[in-house]
């Protein structure tokens, strides 16, 4: 039967009053949530926002005056999202659906918490990106280039501009986000591999997020995350080591009969793996003495031999990659010194904390006869066990001469062994607990270089240089005079850097405007003022704070800790408080340049004297030309006479990055690109050591930090080159 329309009236008519009802329940809530909806065009938080960390400090070190930020294992942050949509329908009524969301920009920092901005890539192309980051190969050789590196790594940050939300490279299906897990992994940054996968969207799962998730399983000892990942991968990705993972994970869970299918099927397709197919045979029944060790271990190859229980031997490891030797300092089937040295390794390229060293130096087992006399055991002992001997000795010690002593005998050795820095960072927090008293003189050159070295504690260096400054000391017959030993590093630490102005950007074609919304005189977005470190007399490497008041060393306490965390903004050392960080979207405002510094050159010249007679001529103005290299890029005023007494006789000699990378570093810097800043720094870097870059290398570096915004950590770089390079 047909009804009418005034049939149908009374229903529509009830149906309207309730939802006028709801409407009116809910409106107050909608209001109020208005209030806190964030501005149009801003990004989408994917998250709640997480409570500020409690907790204590512990006694005896400092504490760090630093902005709230979220807990130190990190949360995804907000997510770029593409533009929404809207259509309409009858009625006037309009609908607004949420944009796709980038799965390249996820990331774990955001500006609140170390990472580079939202819009880090702002006038960068994705080609360049792509380019870029496939000249990175391993970890850099310094540490504030391995914290700026995970910092760009894991940021949260809108796509570079041309990029497929999907990948940047359609013909090789990776991802943006594939390739900075595949960076992050080859540095051997397994935490922050970790860190960033587990907020990958489903979607993004492309084969190279896949094998970046495999490898982290792998090198974690997680097994069944492993097979779990290989199995879903089964039918999708075709790549021999999915394959043979499958194999392992079959053996594994004594399904040894399709195992043998897959090695079969393996050995057909003549695949090429001699230890692969070794292990596999040892997991099968074989005797451990068949295996044959590759020419370099893969994250399988060591899953593969811990499962077989096949030893890691110390050759393995000084052929083994940076994330392998990470896996190696945490296997029981390596013995107690391979699983030392690979774990020096590690911390040396910044893949391990430091914590994790000591730590295991404090479980190597010693007679007390041993501990008591461990200067002269030492060097019967030698590598990592000596340097866990003396560090077990220095940390028992009470009287600070005897643990200046020791630390002193810790820093020598490991000169001559080539593990300087990774003895530093492991032993920093006992030199930090040594006081700055008369009768420690002779201790304070070594003191001073080692803490500027370290970081963290910049009161605490200053302290130690203005004594070895005014109470010179020479050690022994023959030695350096322990002012002399210390001025580079202080000239480096006292130069007032602060970011200078970027001039008005340049277009280039046939590429888009170069402008990127950063006015002159301002840093980029997501940057703070930087420090401003003036002498308070000859002898003093920066200004002492106000007492009571924060210092530098408060602020800058846990910036280079290799797990992903917030990275705080440095307090000038004439502030009573921190200097307050951006908010995101408001660029930091830069004071004027500050005035430069005189040039020191009665105190150069008697140092360029004395590396003379220590090294040689030749070596004594390579060394010159370094640090002259290092204090002009952090804006100080070197003399004519300075640079042409630095100057070898003859034309060198020099294996330097490609001089179109210097130059777009250089135009990089200018424009306040921030992220292609990194970026080409650490291409033109690459992995070379402090000894091994050219003067003009790390002025150019060392220049475009200052210049992009970073100037807190140009000075730390060029610290670390000078410590490094023994200047």
């Amino acid at each position: 039967m047909t009804k009418s329309c005034a049939d149908l009236f009374p229903r529509h008519l009830a149906a309207v009053t309730v939802a006028l009802l709801i409407l009116a329940w809910a409106l107050p809530g909608a209001l109020a949530q208005e209030a806190e909806r964030p501005a149009p065009g801003a990004p989408v938080s994917l998250v709640p926002p997480m409570p500020a960390p409690g907790g204590t400090v512990p006694q005896g070190r400092p504490q760090a005056v630093v902005p709230q930020y979220r807990a130190v294992v990190p949360q995804p942050q907000a997510v770029p999202v593409a533009p929404s949509t809207e259509r309409s329908i009858k009625g006037g009524i309009s609908i607004d659906t949420l944009g796709e969301i980038d799965a390249n920009a996820v990331g774990v920092l955001d500006s609140r918490s170390g990472g580079l901005g939202i819009d880090m890539w702002k006038g960068t192309s994705a080609t360049v990106v792509d380019r870029l980051l496939a000249r990175l190969d391993g970890a850099p050789a310094l540490p504030t280039a391995q914290a700026l590196a995970r910092r760009l790594l894991l940021t949260a940050a809108r796509s570079p501009e041309g990029a497929d939300p999907q990948g940047i490279d359609r013909g090789a299906g990776t991802s943006l986000l594939a390739k900075r897990l595949g960076r992050l992994l080859a540095a051997g940054d397994v935490a922050s591999a970790s860190a960033l996968l587990r907020v990958v969207p489903s979607r993004a799962e492309d084969g190279g997020v896949a094998l970046a998730r495999l490898h982290t399983a792998l090198l974690t000892n997680d097994r069944a995350a492993a097979c779990s990942t290989a199995r879903a991968a089964a039918g999708k990705e075709t790549g021999a080591v999915w394959r043979k993972t499958l194999v392992f994970c079959q053996f594994a869970g004594a399904d040894k009969a399709k195992a043998a299918i897959g090695l079969g099927l393996l050995r057909e397709q003549g695949i090429k793996d001699d230890a692969f197919f070794s292990l596999a045979a040892i997991l099968d029944g074989a005797k451990e003495g068949s295996f044959r060790a590759p020419a370099k271990l893969t994250p399988l190859h060591l899953a593969m031999m811990r499962a077989a229980g096949v030893q890691v031997s110390e050759s393995l490891v000084q052929t083994a990659e940076v994330p392998v030797l990470r896996a190696i300092a945490f296997s029981p089937n390596a013995d107690l010194e391979t699983r030392l040295d690979a774990a020096e390794q590690a911390v040396a390229a910044g893949a391990l904390a430091a914590e994790k060293l000591r730590q295991m130096y404090t479980g190597v087992t010693f007679a007390p006869g041993d501990v008591q006399g461990a200067i002269t055991g030492a060097e019967k002992v030698s590598g990592p066990r000596g340097r866990a001997l003396l560090y077990q000795a220095a940390r028992g010690a009470r009287d600070p001469g005897a643990r200046a002593r020791l630390l002193a005998k810790a820093f020598a050795l490991a000169r001559t062994q080539g593990r300087l820095g990774t003895t530093v960072r492991a032993f920093q927090p006992l030199l930090e607990e040594v006081p700055q008293t008369e009768d420690l003189a002779w201790f304070a050159a070594d003191a001073a270089r080692a803490l500027y070295y370290g970081g963290g504690a910049d009161v605490a260096a200053a302290r130690w240089a203005e004594m070895a400054i005014n109470r010179p000391h020479v050690p022994s017959a023959g030695g350096v005079s322990t002012d002399v030993a210390v001025w580079p590093l202080v000239a480096i630490a006292r130069i007032p850097v602060r970011a200078r102005p970027a001039p008005a950007p340049v277009a280039a074609a046939p590429r888009p405007a170069a402008s990127d919304g950063t006015q002159a005189g301002q840093a980029p977005q997501g940057t703070a003022p930087p420090p401003d470190f003036g002498s308070v007399g000859a002898g003093s490497a920066r200004a002492l704070p106000p007492v009571g008041g924060p210092t530098a060393a408060d602020a800058l306490a846990g910036v280079r800790r290799v797990e992903p965390q917030a990275v705080v903004e440095v307090v000038t050392n004439r502030s009573t408080a921190a200097a307050a960080a951006p908010q995101p979207g408001q660029p930091a405002q830069v004071a004027a340049p500050p005035p430069p510094s005189p040039f020191e050159d009665i105190m150069f010249d008697r140092w360029r004297k004395t590396q003379s007679g220590l090294a040689g001529p030749e070596a004594g103005q390579k060394r010159a030309a370094l640090l002259l290299s290092l204090l002009d890029g952090l804006g100080a005023v070197v003399p004519q006479e300075a640079w042409i007494e630095s100057s070898g006789a003859v034309r060198e000699m020099a294996a330097l990055p490609p001089p179109g990378l210097m130059a777009a570093l250089d135009q990089a810097a200018a424009r306040g690109r921030s992220g292609e800043t990194i970026l080409l720094m650490l291409a033109v870097l690459g992995g070379d050591g402090p000894e091994k870059l050219h003067p003009s290398v790390v002025r150019s570096v060392v220049n475009a930090l200052a210049s992009a915004g970073f100037a807190a950590e140009a000075r730390a770089l060029a610290l670390e080159v000078a410590f490094g390079a023994g200047l």
